[in-house]
């Protein structure tokens, strides 16, 4: 069980990661890169800012899943007791 937490945190802290620091870079990237849309800076931008929806949506749901998985087996074990 311990493992299972372990994992799922870090499969959330880690789309997390890069969201937060993507976001900041993405910003950086556009602000040099905005004289010129065909620069590297603003294609590399405008392709970070697209795909991090897609980290946020993994990171979420990873860490749902998470606490999920723990939430479920306390219930379990709970209604395991009030069974005997």
């Amino acid at each position: 069980m311990q493992l299972l937490l372990v994992v799922g945190f870090y499969l959330h802290a880690l789309p997390m990661n890069v969201m937060l620091g993507g976001g900041f870079i993405s910003a950086a990237l556009f602000f040099i890169g905005r004289n010129d849309k065909q620069s590297y800076p603003f294609r590399a931008a405008k392709a970070l800012a697209v795909s991090l929806p897609l980290f946020i949506s993994f990171g979420d749901y990873a860490g749902h899943r998470a606490s999920t998985l723990f939430a479920t087996v306390i219930w379990t074990s709970v209604l395991y007791i009030l069974n005997f």
